[in-house]
Formats: C-alpha cells, sequence, structure tokens
C-alpha cells in the first residue's frame, strides 16, 4: 500500500511539473518582434546559415539594429545572432556559431524588401573581441560602436558594391517577402 501511495505522488508530481512546463516555460518562439521587420527579412534570407533567432536554453531574437541611410533610402544596418552553449547564468566566451553583419537594404515596400544578392553585407565572426555581443538572452541596451569590428576600407567596399550614395536602381535587385520568423 505504501509503495503504490508513493507511484501515486510521484506521478502526480510529475504530471503537474510536465504542465508548469507546458504552460510557462515551453513556449515557442513567435518571431522578430522588433520595428525593422524589412531588415530583419533581408538579413536572415540574404546572408548563409541565419537562423532568425539566438538559441541557448530558450531562443529569442537576433539584434537588428538601425545604423544609417542614403539620400535615396537605402540602409546600413547591423544584424546579429548566435547559437551556443549558455552555462550558470552567463556566456563562457565561446559561442558554436554567430557573427556580426553590416548589411545594406536597397529599400522596401509594404509586402517586400529589397537587396544586391550576394554583396549586400560583411562578417565578423563573434569572438571575444567582438564590441557587439549577444550572450544568452542578455542583449546590450545600447551599441555604442558597431563598426569596429569592420575597417573603413570593408565599409567603403559594401556601400560602394551596393551603390551608396547613388539612385535606386531595383532592377539589380533580388526581393524577399517581409517577415518576422524564417521559415
Amino acid at each position: 500500500m505504501q509503495k503504490i501511495n508513493r507511484l501515486k505522488s510521484f506521478l502526480i508530481g510529475t504530471i503537474s511539473l510536465a504542465a508548469v512546463f507546458m504552460l510557462t516555460g515551453c513556449q515557442g518562439y513567435e518571431g522578430y518582434t522588433g520595428e525593422y521587420p524589412e531588415l530583419f527579412s533581408v538579413a536572415v534570407y540574404s546572408i548563409p546559415n541565419m537562423y532568425g533567432s539566438i538559441s541557448y536554453e530558450v531562443v529569442t531574437e537576433p539584434l537588428v539594429h538601425y545604423l544609417e541611410e542614403d539620400e535615396y533610402g537605402r540602409v546600413l544596418f547591423c544584424y546579429s545572432e548566435e547559437y551556443g552553449k549558455y552555462i550558470d547564468g552567463r556566456n563562457q566566451g565561446k559561442a558554436d556559431y554567430g557573427g556580426v553583419n553590416l548589411v545594406i537594404c536597397q529599400g522596401h515596400d509594404d509586402e517586400y524588401a529589397y537587396y544586391y544578392n550576394g554583396n549586400n553585407y560583411i562578417s565578423s565572426p563573434l569572438c571575444e573581441g567582438n564590441v557587439i555581443h549577444i550572450y544568452g538572452y542578455v542583449k546590450p541596451p545600447a551599441i555604442d560602436k558597431p563598426y569596429n569590428d569592420f575597417t573603413e576600407e570593408q565599409i567603403s567596399k559594401l556601400k560602394a558594391e551596393n551603390d551608396w550614395g547613388k539612385e535606386l536602381d531595383f532592377d539589380k535587385c533580388a526581393k524577399v517577402k517581409i517577415v518576422r520568423k524564417k521559415s
């Protein structure tokens, strides 16, 4: 009888714990909630191996940081995501995967964002010296120097290859549907 009571208690406890996890801790990632879904869309579909989220113990949205705009509406922005091991409330400085990217979006309408395929971004792998780091789900409140991972020459070349400061030419562009979650 005592064995049966212990088994009942164990099963009730296990089921209760599973219900708590299902209701609170195991909610799925709903997608990017920030103010620049057109920039998010360009980044996740034009840069190889981007997932559109950050994953440690939980999945959260990546960093999309608007930097500057030319006189024709092109936007230079920073996109960063990483995947890695989150241990004891802090990252150990070793992301399994990730990067900091400067990206150019040529423009957008209500449905699509436009970019030059293949040369609209430059990347720097995440490392201990990066200015922009996303450790787990703790994001920096402000980014002071987002260009520090790249040389002036790299940034100038990116802008030149994307006709920065020139009239827009949508015939040269690839387009991507604006989304908040990569499918």
